[in-house]
This record gives structure tokens, sequence and C-alpha cells, in this order.
């Protein structure tokens, strides 16, 4: 009896008190008088709009809105006052946000009462919370534990202070939002502000204070939160607890706001961050990739880090040091325990036991390896890693650094300014997705601020990327399945991802010489046969203008798919979850029209282009003249279209202008590639947009001769001397892989000898190669000097009874660099191969020869020739005999 009597007790008191921490204040924003004011600001600015509205509410009928116009800065502050509320980890203060742009942070402040100054007004804190990111729809932010963030930043407060500085009770008195998102206009409404697990002060009432005095604090108090926003469950790399489709870009000092709305999530950099650039992360919701301190402790400037990215070195016997790198960071990080991420070119295995996530950097734009290379080349890296790794993939925005000296070498041109094309960049970016790939780290060599023409297209082609990567983001975080789907076209990748709802099919269409300027697609629909899909599953094409359901029927080995839309990359989802269907609107309500207004820019940018090339190539070209007439109606209509809000006419009307434009493109850059033995040869056709430099360079070389060869050995007739001249071998053996380097007398193309190589599996056990090339052989130097153009040509025969057909042998050259290489497939027969190249600096040349694959090589008279002004040569006057003869070759 007196035990009940007790936990009768004891159950009032704890309800009592439950009740008390459990009170909450709520503003809905339904009377006609605006809430929030001015608190604070750095940058000019003038409000065009401060009401209440019925117009766009969360719910109920009303909502607040503030829009404004504002220059450069970092902070524009209103607030709404609030009841006193006692600082205590229970209080969860929140606000619904919509807006037109991310970067919206929610702030609270704090209010010291027993640290007064000399007027009696009490010290004040502000603290930052959660910022708003879902452009376009209701967003609630809220804060962390106050509570601990207040205890977290007493001693900062006692320093800035002084030691009598007293923290106690601290309570709540305003409620407000940093609307900064970057210059130009900007809207937001709010609705819904409430505080839960409210405590009134002691000794005050539940009331009001509409005293917002502006305190101007320091940009440091509206601080990070004060532990990781990164955190991991299993594979998956979590930001804020939702799982994300990483968008990382090579940082250069761009606007954080311009970032974001290109589609990024995340910034790499090569240094800690600074206060600023920290605040502006937070505030535009972004996250990291740095490396490690070299020395010090991990601070609060890495609250934001998403993952420490450690070099990595092509030597393999540097591979101890990024080990133990790895340990160092794993110590002084096992708080957060945030991952490390790797590129390493080779040992990915002994790499992925020491990173969590391994990055696969697979060129293939503006190289001599197939687009449709790119995914299978992932899945193959990816089995040498440890099972528990993550991977990333490399996507290239612009050209790298040896290429575009090349361009620049033999064009003479101090600057070039060659594009990756919108397709080439969608190619890649879902290429690598069906490859495994769940991250995505966009490597750029400049700033995306920049206004040259050249980053308007970029900015526009990244961002169309992007945005039809949030259209399936789901899949792209967290499909727990990825499976290759057969066809009978080898120019189509289908890639089903699926998760416990819904699957997603990638289709992507690719044919060789894509990675130079993408070929129209084929106009005949496609069939294909999908497994495993459940019987009441519906497959749906993702349109900018929605979602469209397909033609297809069921058969024993699953649903079979007719699929007519000719875009590059296409899209299916496949479920019977009305909530799927439902987000997929919604995405692409989102989405949609920007998608739409993106490929419409794009294609106005590309006609320009066609008009301009074709008129440096052959202005009197009929057959392109005439297409880009049909592309400019189509583009007409197209406009039309968007004003008319026609997503879906506007949407067709651009595809048919891209399609015309792409067959001109294409057609000119085959014309151009006839005379040379790969688009390699001369560099500057590797993008459409440099074709007239390449018809110059071609002009140039037509009042050229080549010169003696001046590399030594290439006959490949004496060992000795190929030794003594500077030629090397080396070798990265592998278990189970032979090797073989010799002169061979057996098969030559010219003399007596030629050198032979090989690489053989010991067993039909031995593993695929990966990482770094087993054998490989530099040949010895040739000096160059500035503007010297150079003629590289040679004699090789590739032959493979494992692999016959793929690409085995890579030829390339010190200044052109590997990309420009030349990867060779195993035909069985003599090919001479040649390469022109152009020196940009005194120096030395040298070639290497790379064996990629299970196959043989043979290689014999390889040259290296300067070309020189042809010098005509006098010949002697012929003889005439009383038949008066004229020799026409002397003539000629």
């Amino acid at each position: 009896m007196r035990y009940s009597l007790l936990l009768g007790i004891t159950v009032c008191v704890v309800t009592a008190f439950s009740a008390a921490a459990q009170a909450s204040y709520q503003e809905d924003f339904e009377g006609a008088q605006t809430s929030f004011q001015l608190l604070d600001l750095d940058i000019n600015f003038r409000v065009t709009r401060h009401e209440r509205t019925q117009d766009v509410v969360r719910s109920g009928r009303g909502a607040e809105t503030i829009a404004f116009e504002g220059t450069s800065g970092t902070k524009l502050m209103f607030g709404a006052a609030v009841p006193h509320s006692t600082v205590i980890s229970d209080l969860k203060p929140s606000l619904w946000v919509k807006g037109e742009r991310p970067g919206a942070q929610i702030v609270v402040r704090i209010v010291f009462p027993r640290f007064t100054d000399a007027n009696g007004i009490p010290a004040t804190m502000l603290l930052g919370g959660s910022t708003y990111q879902q452009a376009g729809r209701w967003q609630q932010l809220t804060m962390g534990d106050l509570k601990a963030d207040v205890e977290r930043r007493t001693a900062a407060l006692r320093a800035q202070y002084g030691p009598e500085f007293d923290p106690r009770e601290a309570y709540v008195d305003i409620v407000g939002l940093n609307l900064y998102a970057g210059p130009g206009l900007t809207e937001y409404w709010f609705d819904d502000l409430e505080l839960t697990g409210q405590l009134t002060p002691q000794g005050e009432k539940s009331t009001v204070s509409v005293s917002l005095r502006s305190g101007s604090p320091r940009m440091e108090e509206i601080g990070t939160p004060p532990v990781s926003v990164v955190s991991r469950d299993g594979n998956l790399l979590l930001v804020d607890n939702q799982p994300l489709a990483h968008r990382v870009i090579d940082y250069h000092g761009e606007p954080l706001p311009l970032l974001r709305q290109l589609g990024f999530n995340a910034i790499r950099i090569n240094r800690k961050p600074d206060e600023a650039l920290l605040y502006d992360l937070q505030r535009n919701g972004m996250t990291f990739i740095a490396p490690p301190p070299p020395q010090g402790t991990l601070d609060g400037a890495y609250q934001r880090l998403l993952a420490w990215q450690i070099p990595t070195s092509e030597r393999a016997e540097d591979f101890p040091d990024f080990a133990l790198t790895a340990d160092d960071v794993r110590r002084a990080d096992q708080g957060a325990n945030r991952p490390i991420l790797a590129a390493p070119t080779n040992s990915l295995y002994e790499h992925s036991r020491f990173a969590d996530i391994i990055l696969h950097n697979v060129p293939m734009i503006g190289g001599s390896s197939a687009p449709a290379e790119l995914s299978g080349e992932i899945e193959k890296r990816s089995l040498f890693c440890s099972q528990t790794t993550a991977h990333w993939s490399v996507i290239e925005t612009d050209y790298p650094d040896e290429t575009r000296r090349q361009l620049q070498a033999l064009s003479s041109l101090p600057q070039i300014s060659a594009a990756i094309e919108a397709d080439q960049m969608q190619q890649q970016l879902f290429l690598a997705a069906s490859g495994g790939a769940r991250g995505f780290i966009y490597t750029s060599r400049s700033s995306l601020a920049d206004e040259r023409p050249v980053n308007e297209y970029r900015r526009a082609a990244l961002e169309l990327a992007n945005r039809r990567l949030a259209l399936v983001e789901p899949w792209i975080a967290a499909a727990d399945q990825l499976t290759s789907i057969p066809t009978v076209n080898p120019t189509i990748q289908a890639t089903l991802l699926s998760t416990p709802t819904a699957k997603l099919l990638i289709v992507v269409r690719s044919v060789p010489g894509d990675q130079f300027t993408v070929a129209p697609p084929y106009a005949s629909a496609l069939e294909i046969q999908v497994p495993g899909i459940p019987t009441d599953s519906e497959p749906y094409l993702l349109h900018s203008s929605g979602l469209q359901q397909m033609q297809h029927s069921r058969r024993s080995g699953g649903m079979r798919l007719v699929l007519h839309d000719q875009s590059r990359v296409a899209l299916i989802v496949l479920t019977q979850d009305p909530i799927v269907l439902r987000d997929m609107r919604r995405r692409i309500e989102e989405n949609g029209r920007r998608i739409t207004e993106l490929q419409y820019e794009i294609a106005q940018q590309t006609l320009e282009l066609a008009r301009d090339v074709t008129a440096q190539l052959r202005g009197g070209d009929q057959v392109a003249n005439t297409q880009i007439a049909s592309a400019w109606g189509d583009l007409r209509e197209a406009q039309r279209g968007l004003e008319v809000g026609s997503i879906a006419l506007a949407e067709k009307k651009v595809n048919a202008a891209m399609n015309s434009l792409e067959q001109v493109q294409r057609l000119q850059w085959e014309r151009t590639i006839a005379q040379y033995y790969s688009p390699l040869t001369n560099p500057l056709t590797i993008s459409y947009d440099l074709l007239p430099l390449a018809l110059q360079l071609q002009s140039r070389l037509a009042i050229m001769e080549p010169s003696a060869n001046r590399l030594a050995g290439g006959d490949m007739e004496d060992l000795t001397f190929l030794l003594a001249t500077g030629w090397r071998q080396t070798e990265h053996p592998s278990p189970g892989v032979k090797l073989l380097c010799e002169l061979t007398s057996t098969d030559v193309k010219d003399g007596n000898y030629a050198l032979h190589l090989g690489v053989f599996p010991e067993n039909e056990l031995t593993p695929v190669l990966a990482g770094a090339a087993p054998l490989k052989i530099d040949s010895g130097v040739v000096d160059v000097q500035p503007g010297q153009l150079l003629l590289i040509r040679g004699w090789v025969k590739v032959r493979s009874k494992t692999t016959p057909g793929k690409n085995a042998l890579l030829i390339y050259d010190s200044l052109g660099g590997k990309r420009l290489g030349l990867h060779l497939p195993a035909i069985d027969q003599w090919q001479e191969f040649s390469l022109i190249r152009a020196a940009d600096q005194p120096g030395t040349m040298r070639l290497t020869f790379e064996m990629t694959g299970f196959a043989e090589a043979t290689l014999d008279d390889v040259t290296v020739e300067l070309y020189e002004q042809r010098r005509r040569q006098s010949r002697p006057t012929p003889q005439i005999d009383n038949e008066a003869y004229i020799d026409d070759a002397w003539l000629r």
C-alpha cells in the first residue's frame, strides 16, 4: 500500500514536470500585422514586399513574406519576438520556410540576464541552426541542443566579456532568419513558428517582448553546429541524417549561392576553410572535402567536412606514406569518424583497406577510350576494392591542363576556349552512376563565375546534368542493388538500380566518337527486356513535362519495354508505390520547366556555334545551312511553347533542333578527321568548336615537310643500342600474370628485328587487369624547342587470344600526355600510327608504350621528325632535241 502511494505521487510529479517541459508557443501568421522586424545586416538592400499573405501558405489561412533586392554581403536578419523561454535541452524552436533559392538560415537570440552593461542591458548572442535547401518547397528549419550550444561557447564568451561573465538563466527572446542567399532579388515565405519544450524564466509571465534591439553580432556568433553534420550508415554517407547523391565541385572562390543554384551540395578545397567560407557553407547547406591539416588538432573549422581527401601517388612504393597518414587521421578524428577519400591509380585493394571512398578517375572526354567503356571500367576497378568501400567518380567539366597546353601550342594561341558538350556531361554522369558511383567530384580548373562565353555554356550544361540527376536522386544515393540489363544494340547501355519500393532503369546511348563530338541518336525504337519486375509495377518515362506511361508487355523473362524516346539519357521508373509516384511528380514539378529552359539555352548556343564553324569551314555547305535553318525554326517554336507554358511542346522542339545541329556537327567533324589515323593524331579535332583551328594547322603543314628522324633506336635492330640511347622497361608484376619483352625476328615490319611485348594470364583464374600498366616501355628522348611541330610515326601489330578487339596497347608522348594517347585494339595486323605534336617550351620529348590488357604487341620503325619549311630544289634544265620534248613532271 505504501509502495503504491509513493508510485502515485511520483507519477503525478513526473506528469506535472513533463507538462511544463512540453508547453509550446506557436505563431500561425493569421492576422494582418507582420511579425518580423529587421535585426542586423551588412548589405545594401531594398524591401519590395513585406506583408501577410494568403496566396502561399503551409497551413491555415495566412503566412508572412519578405521580398528584397540586395547587394553582396553575408547577412540580412529579420526576427520575431517570442515569449522568453529558458535555454534547456528540450527547447526546440522551429519555423517553416519556403523560398525561390536556398540559403536562408534560422537564428535565435540568446539573452544572458546575469551579465549587463553599464546601462543595464544584458549581453546577447545569436546562434544559427539548419539552413534552407529545398528551393520551391516548404522546409522546417530547426535548432539543435541550445543548452549544449551555449555551454560550448561559454569559454569564448568569457574571453570576449571577461571572467565575470555568467551564462546562467539564459533565455531565448527572438526567433529569426538570416535571409541573405546571394545578391539580387530574393523572396521567402514563413509559416508556423513554434517553440516546443518551453519553460518561462522564473518570476516572468509568458508574454511576448517586442524589444528587438540590434546588437551587431559578430559573424562567428552565428556558429556552425558544434558536432559534425556528416554521419554514416554502412556505405551511405549522410548529411543531416539524409542520404544524398553527393555533387562536389572544385572551388575557385565562386559565390556559394551560384554553386548551389547549379546543383552542387559540396565543394572541394585544398586548405582549411576560413571563417567566412565556413559561415557561407553553413548558410547554403553545403559541405566540403579537404586534405587533413599537416599538424595540429581538428577544430570547429571542420564541422561541415564531408570527407578527408588524402593524396595518393602513382608509385606503388609510396603507399606506406598514405597508410600512415590515414591512420593518423583516424586517431585524430575518432569522435566524428568522417570518411577518408582516396583516388589511387594502383594498389586499389590496399588503398581501399584504409580509405572509405575510392574516387575513380576514368577519362572519357577527348581521349581514345569510347564512352561506353566508362561504366565497365568503374565496375572492373570496384572488383579490386574492399566490399565495404563506397565508390565515387570524377566528372570532367573542362579539359585537363596538359591537353589545354598542347592545344594552345598547336594553334599558336595564348588561350583556347573549348567546351565539353552538355550531352557529353550527361553521358559521363549517368554512365558513372550505371557503374556504381554514388558520389561525383566535378573537376574544374577555372572559376564558374567567370563571364566568358565558354563558362556561360558550362554553367548551363552543369545545371542541366545536376537537375536531371536530382530527378532520380533517391536511387543514385541509396540503391541497394545494381543490375546490368543486356540489349541487342551495342550502343545502348541499360542499368537497373533497385530500392525496396521502386526500380530505376538508366538507358544511355553512345557511339564511338561521342567523346569528341556526339552523334545524333538513332530514330528507331528500342526494346528492352527487364527481369525481376513485380507484376503490379508500371513503367514511367521521366520527361520534363511529366511522367509518361510506357508501352510494355509482360513475358516469362520479365517486362518488355518499348522506348521511343531518343534522348541521350532516358530515365525510367518502375513502381506500383503511389508515394514514389507522388515524389517523382513533385521532383518534375520543381525541375521540369528549368530543365527545358536550360535545354533551350544550350540549343541556342549550339546553333550560334554551328553557324560560326560552318562559315569558317565551308560557308557554301548547303546541307549544313539547311539543317541549321531547320533548327532555327524549331527553336522559335520551342520559345513560343515556353512563353505559353507548354513544356511538352518546348521539349519536343528543342530535341528536334538539337538533332539537326548534331547532324551538322558530326558530319563536319567526320570530314575533318577523315585524313588522319585517329582524331588524336591532330588534337585540334577533339572538339567541334576547334575544327577551324584544325584546318589552319593543316594549311601550315601543307607548306612544310618532315625532317630526318630524331629518335635513336626506333628501328628496333640492336638491344645494346636501345639501352645506350635511353630506352627503358618498367614492370608492375601481378600474381598469375606473365610478362614478355624481347627483340624478335619472326614477325617484323622492316629490317631484321622488331620489339615484341606481351602480357599473358597464367591460367583462366587470373583476374582482369586494373591499376598501373603491368608493362611499360619508355623511349629515348628527343630535344625540342618552343614552337617546333613534330610528327611521330611508327608501325604496330596488336593481337590477343583472350580479348580480341579490346584495347590492349596505349601509345602516348610526354608533350600531349596520356589523355591524347592512342589506345589500340587487338586486331592482329600491322597498322601505321601517327601523332602531330607541338613543343611549348625548351626541353625533351619521349614516347611511352603501355600494355593495358592481356595481349601481344610488336613495334617497329618508330620515328620522330620535326616539321621544317619545304625547300624548293633547283632542277637542271632538260635537254631539248629536234623534236621538242617537255617534261611534264618538271613543269609540275
